[in-house]
């Protein structure tokens, strides 16, 4: 262990650094005057010297003059910590005394440690510099010596004097400060823990007299079950100078309340304590725990979702668990998740380095095989993530579940089909390199060099070569992919890069390769494989993904709105919903305080509800009447109010003072308006000048129409008359609305959709479907086509034919309308029809191929009123066909193309339709 001299003459510095460096892992050695340190130094030989300088006996000029002028220790390092002798003229003759270091008070414990580790890891003073700088004339050193310490002395007298002198004033002002602070204060006995002092907040605040309190301990304020820990938590406060955390105290009427304490290290009537100060952080606490808890549970709700707790047991699991796993909640709850999912799969160690993971505080993600209710196995992709509660202490766990069966299956299948390719044999217009692993060396075709633009009479390919013409961005993955092929890290060596062309141009390049040699111990001689240029594939893609991204992102904002919407309705609590608002007004809107008036309809008032950030609870007591003061002119004209309180403004006189006390110099005012009606006023308060631009005024409201809607969802929750009309009205107008963007977008097929769509009601009322059925059978009609949002412009609008890569595009556009309806939840009962009804009776169709009865009814419906309508419908291609000959091709296609059975309802539908 490193052994550290500390040399000073002051307790309260030795007892310091020895808690600093200690905890730091030295072994620390201590004397108060230099004789005594060299007398101790040749015992025990230290490996560094920290030295104050004006001290009793040998100071530390001396000491260190002895020290480098000993043969035995001159090479160990010798370091000055004053905060008396800091000038110029000091340092300089420290270091023309051969010191190594010198460090001024104060200074942070971190930035302590890292010097003293900085002057351990030095090597020694060079003997040559020592004998030239510490051998000086006797009577030059002597002169130096005494100039620096008279001028030092003067100076302390000096100090002395003047500290004397604001002594007086100091205690004062302490003892003022003490006793009229509004937080509780102590001072208690380090080695007993008894209070010595107390100020009158702790009295009132914990309930107990002033001769209680001084009859106490510690430990009679801290509840029963804690007491165990007291002595831990004492100790570890007492290591540093400066303590702050968090601690649970009991008042003498029984309550529990958390408390932040700031403790420092004192001396008080010539005895070691400590000075306490403590906070009351019960409520932000117990709401921090609250939020925390739901926050982690909804994070990923479209994924299945555990939380259990510190022993693994089950608390809480969302429907998509119950989808997944084939358990009900009622099964779930209070079980262990290997109870239900345990597949036998993996061994003992899996689940122990899980374990070990998570309890260690982070994050486990991996794959896993578990088994469902129903004896079934499927692949999961699953993290687990700890959740600390407000002491930092792991309390649960949350697991985010996703079935990958369906990607491994289809990986599994991509691998096996790969292996079996010959690709130097499958090379035509392709570029195949044959690249030694070894040297790097690589043989390549005329088309690898040609698709670079280079001349392949002169190109020279090598492993570095390929490495410096990759896309900075590329440059990482495709490296670590290919290192981990060659490691057997990874399975197969295929990746997608960009590369510098000669033009400078960059080309996107697919790269696949396969081992074809391996030496006699089994590394990699050989890697045989083929470049192909996919830039224009690529572009097309990244176009499709774009058009793609900002279809789902208009759909997402559109779930976000139902998300919110749902969010606030599952809180029910309406005082608890006005703080979280109130926190984020604040927040974000940085202003200095903020409350909510509800409108009282009986009273015609607008009465208190919450608040936050006044320095008093005057405004409690809030009560406005309609069209009075400045909250009742918001209310009454409907639009905000916002004034300068410097301003000449007519103000209620209570409301007047109430600005006064507060210093109060700008209001806003907005009224919380829900479905037309009047629900409240969220008023905002600043001390200080505020000029808001566009975006915040935006955001003032957007927040005002968020807590209007906290406060109707609440009282609608209050009076048992929940109702979501104007939500379905808004995803039905919604849909419309695609309906429409997608006739202006094809105009070849403008009014199909809206023909469809009643048709297929017709035609589902006549075969029996429920209203409720038909409500989903409306919203599939008429984003029937809503895929081809994912369509480029180029193919939709192509007058020719497609070609077979266009077609295959196009087919992908009921795929499109899965991925875009889907992820919302709302909309997920009316995919059947975007999603399948190109599929066919004889399992022609597309995209999956399903046949017969394995096609939805509503799908097979559709698909016959959706030919039909084309048929009879012009195109710019061809004219509309009569209504007989539509007919007859449908009896042609019966069978075949489409249901039987609905084509015979069909036929019977549209045949009244024409008599009518």
């Amino acid at each position: 262990m490193t052994i550290i001299l500390v040399v000073d003459d002051n307790e309260e510095n030795l007892y310091l650094l020895q808690t600093i460096l200690s905890k730091n892992g030295y072994e620390i050695l201590q004397a108060k005057e230099g004789g005594a340190a060299l007398s101790i130094a040749r015992e025990t030989k230290p490996d560094l010297v920290i030295s104050d300088i004006l001290m009793p006996g040998m100071d530390g000029f001396s000491f260190c003059r002895a020290w480098k002028n000993d043969s035995e220790f001159q090479q160990i390092p010798f370091v000055f910590y004053t905060a008396t002798y800091t000038g110029f003229e000091d340092k300089e003759f420290a270091f023309n005394l051969g010191a190594d270091g010198f460090i001024t008070k104060p200074i942070e414990p971190d930035e302590f440690i890292q010097a003293v580790r900085s002057f351990l890891e030095q090597t020694s003073v060079k003997n040559s510099r020592v004998e030239q700088i510490i051998s000086p004339d006797e009577s030059i050193y002597y002169r130096m010596y005494n100039d620096i310490l008279i001028h030092k002395l003067e100076d302390k007298l000096l100090e002395l004097e003047q500290s004397n002198k604001s002594l007086t004033e100091s205690e004062s002002n302490y003892k003022y400060l003490f006793e009229h602070n509004p937080l509780p204060m102590w001072i208690y006995d380090l080695e007993t823990l008894m209070f010595l002092n107390v100020n009158d907040s702790a009295i009132h605040y914990y309930g107990y007299s002033r001769e209680e309190f001084l009859s106490m301990t510690l430990k009679d304020i801290r509840p029963v079950e804690d007491i165990p820990e007291l002595s831990h938590n004492i100790a570890a406060a007492q290591q540093l100078y400066q303590f702050s955390g968090p601690w649970r105290h009991q008042l003498k009427n029984g309550r529990i309340i958390y408390v932040e304490i700031t403790s420092h290290a004192i001396k008080y009537n010539e005895r070691a304590a400590r000075f306490v100060m403590a906070q009351d952080i019960t409520e932000r606490k117990n709401t921090e725990d609250a939020l925390r808890l739901q926050s982690a549970a909804l994070n990923s709700a479209a994924n299945s979702i555990l939380i259990t707790d510190i022993n693994g047991k089950i608390v809480w699991a969302n429907p998509a668990f119950s989808r997944l796993s084939g358990y009900s909640s009622a099964e779930t709850i209070g079980k262990n998740p290997r109870q239900l999912l345990f597949s036998n799969y993996h061994g003992r160690e899996f689940y122990q380095k899980m374990w070990n993971t998570i309890l260690a505080g982070e994050v486990w993600h991996g794959e896993i095989v578990n088994r469902r209710k129903d004896g079934s196995f499927y692949d999961e992709e699953q993290s687990i993530t700890p959740v600390r509660n407000a002491w930092g202490v792991i309390s649960h766990f949350v697991a985010i579940k996703q079935d990958i069966s369906d990607r491994k299956k289809s990986e599994k299948l991509l691998y096996e089909s790969e292996a079996r390719l010959r690709l130097a044999l499958n090379a035509a217009n392709q570029g195949l390199y044959d690249l030694n692993v070894q040297t790097g060396e690589t043989i390549v075709n005329d088309i690898y060099a040609s698709m670079l633009g280079y001349d392949p009479e002169t190109f020279v390919e090598t492993n570095a070569n390929w490495l410096e013409r990759l896309h900075p961005d590329d440059r990482e993955p495709a490296s670590k992919v290919y290192l981990g092929y060659i490691n057997g890290e990874v399975p197969e060596y295929r990746v997608e890069f960009r590369q510098r062309a000669l033009s400078g141009e960059w080309k996107w390049i697919l790269s696949i390769g396969s081992i074809v040699e391996r030496d006699k111990n089994g590394l990699p001689l050989r890697l045989l494989g083929t470049h192909t240029d996919i830039t224009e594939s690529k572009k097309s893609v990244l176009e499709i993904e774009r058009l793609l991204t900002e279809s789902q992102r208009r759909l997402q904002r559109i779930g976000a709105l139902r998300s919110i919407d749902t969010a606030i309705s599952t809180n029910l609590e309406t005082q608890l919903t006005l703080r979280v608002i109130l926190d984020q007004v604040i927040e974000q809107l940085k202003v200095d305080a903020a409350v909510i008036l509800l409108f009282n309809a009986d009273r015609q008032t607008l009465d208190y509800a919450s608040s936050l950030g006044f320095h008093s609870n005057r405004i409690e007591n809030a009560q406005v009447k309609i069209g009075e003061s400045l909250a009742g002119t918001a209310a009454a004209h409907g639009q905000m109010v916002r004034i300068r309180v410097a301003e000449e403004v007519e103000i209620d006189v209570h409301f007047a003072a109430l600005l006064q006390e507060e210093g109060i110099e700008i209001y806003f005012g907005l009224p919380l308006f829900a479905k037309g009606n009047l629900k409240g006023i969220l008023e905002l308060y600043h001390r200080s000048e505020l000029v808001p631009d566009e975006e915040w005024l935006h955001f003032y409201e957007t927040l005002a129409g968020q807590a209007a809607v906290a406060i109707e969802n609440a009282q609608l929750f209050e009076n048992l008359q929940v109702a979501n009309e104007e939500l379905v009205q808004a995803y039905n107008a919604t849909i419309e609305g695609w309906s429409k963007a997608l006739d202006l977008r094809d105009k070849e097929t403008e009014g199909h959709t809206q023909r469809v769509m009643v048709m297929t009601m017709d035609m589902a009322s006549l075969m029996g479907f429920s209203v409720e059925e038909m409500v989903h059978i409306r919203r599939g009609a008429l984003l029937h086509d809503i895929g081809k949002m994912g369509v480029p412009d180029a193919i939709l609008h192509k007058t020719g034919s497609l070609t077979e890569e266009e077609w295959e595009i196009m087919h992908k556009h009921t795929l499109f309308a899965y991925d875009m309806l889907f992820p919302i939840t709302y909309l997920r009962p009316a995919l059947e029809i975007p999603c399948y009804h190109h599929e066919k009776w004889d399992g022609s169709g597309y995209p999956f191929g399903l046949k017969g009865e394995q096609i939805p009814l509503t799908a097979r419906l559709f698909a016959i009123v959706d030919v039909y309508d084309a048929l009879t419908s012009e195109r710019p291609y061809r004219k509309a066909w009569s209504h007989e000959k539509a007919l007859a091709h449908i009896l042609v296609e019966n069978g075949s193309h489409f249901d039987p059975m609905v084509v015979e309802k069909f036929l019977a539908y549209i045949n009244e339709k024409q008599a009518q």
